[in-house]
């Protein structure tokens, strides 16, 4: 019997008849800030830090999500967040040169929950582990492309390469939907 009961509630887990992909934080924390092309960051959201690593700032940014089953309906709940807590810019250095390359990774950073959010939709049904499966590749270009932009630009000391990349996020903005 038990086996029985089991067997249904795996069932309606491994094939849900619908999907619905949601942009939205549902686990907010005060240290976050949800990604808005109205909002842009500040220096007052990074912490001051006398010590310098590579860098002299670093932006802690997030694509997460949480799935939930709902009348045999999988939701899945999609984010793009800042976290102030573990983003960091070393005293002297909060120039509106650098604050601009921050806030580029946090673009780059809604790109990919932008594409994320595509591709779930995309999917007409999807179990668990295929959700899973498309964030982790997902995630692996996204961080990709944050190397990928921070060696093109120097970390943003070859200002015509910062420039170059930063009209090419500007136009990747531009067309992002979901």
């Amino acid at each position: 019997m038990c086996n029985i009961i089991l067997a249904v509630l795996l069932s309606l887990f491994a094939k849900n008849p619908t999907v619905k992909v949601l942009y939205r934080t549902v686990d907010m924390k005060p240290h976050y800030i949800e990604y808005s092309k109205d909002r842009k960051l500040t220096w007052s959201d990074f912490k001051e830090t006398k010590r310098r690593y590579v860098q002299v700032a670093v932006t802690s940014s997030q694509i997460s999500y949480n799935v939930t089953n709902d009348n045999n309906e999988m939701v899945v709940n999609v984010s793009c967040v800042f976290d102030k807590k573990n983003s960091t810019v070393v005293r002297g250095f909060q120039t509106d040169y650098i604050l601009n390359h921050e806030q580029r990774h946090f673009d780059i950073t809604y790109l990919y929950t932008a594409k994320l959010i595509k591709t779930l939709k995309n999917a007409k049904h999807l179990t668990m582990e295929e959700v899973d499966d498309i964030y982790n590749n997902i995630y692996e270009e996204w961080t990709a492309y944050q190397a990928q932009y921070d060696a093109e630009s120097g970390n943003a000391t070859i200002t015509n390469r910062q420039a170059a990349w930063d009209k090419k996020i500007d136009e990747q903005l531009q067309q992002a939907t979901f």
